[in-house]
């Protein structure tokens, strides 16, 4: 036996049309709050969230799919910025240079380094 509608709204049921434009939007990055305003009216934005999950995720995971294939084909087509970013984003390579402080009794403690210069005269 199935449980009447005590007299709140009715179970909010998305169409196939409005599943497809979540998706779309939410590849684009159109913030939820902003998606969700333009559905029927407007709905809430935890109903987008919990009736629109898979869209929500399948729209920005294509959408990165092909900004990912893009810049990709552009790194091998030689587009230098796109080769550092990539390098970067997706090898973890870096620019910075780390310099290891710690003297070699593993202290913090500065170390007294000698520099001698012998210079030789003309008659050697």
């Amino acid at each position: 036996m199935s449980e009447k509608n005590k007299g709140g709204r009715p179970r909010f049921e998305p169409t196939d049309d409005e599943r497809k434009n979540v998706e779309m939007m939410a590849g684009f990055g159109v913030p939820h709050e902003q998606i969700a305003s333009t559905i029927r009216g407007g709905i809430d934005a935890e109903t987008l969230k919990k009736r629109f999950k898979q869209e929500l995720i399948e729209g920005k995971a294509k959408a990165s799919a092909q900004v990912g294939r893009s810049l990709f084909m552009q790194a091998i087509e030689g587009n230098v910025t796109a080769q550092i970013w990539w390098s970067k984003a997706q090898m973890r390579w870096t620019g910075e240079q780390k310099i290891d402080l710690t003297s070699s009794d593993k202290s913090m403690t500065p170390q007294v380094i000698e520099r001698v210069i012998v210079r030789e005269g003309k008659d050697g």
